[in-house]
């Protein structure tokens, strides 16, 4: 274990805003579409090039599939978790996504 989370003055949102700013990279204080899906293709991108993809060997199936999502999926995702209705993710809406992670 890290020795940050032993320390007494951890804080455990300061993880949160890290993770956040890896969607957030321009600072903008929100999470838009064009992030999501950003991120989501640079991590099924990584699985692929360390062979991580779990595709049979037909090149078929697998459980990382599902990150080929489509603009309309990921739309509703980000629907499903945008409270205030504004069309983006702020700090407050991605902790409340991380709780179910």
């Amino acid at each position: 274990m890290e020795e940050r989370y032993n320390n007494d003055n951890y804080d455990p949102i300061d993880d949160m805003k890290v993770n956040f700013q890896i969607f957030d990279r321009e600072n903008k204080g929100c999470i838009q579409l064009s992030d999501l899906k950003r991120v989501m293709l640079e991590v099924h991108q990584e699985l692929k090039q360390f062979g991580m993809d779990g595709l049979n060997e037909s090149g078929t199936g697998g459980i990382f599939n599902e990150l080929e999502l489509t603009d309309d999926q990921l739309t509703a995702m980000m629907t499903e978790f945008d409270c205030d209705q504004d069309s983006v993710i702020d700090f407050n809406e991605f902790m409340k996504i991380m709780k179910f992670v």
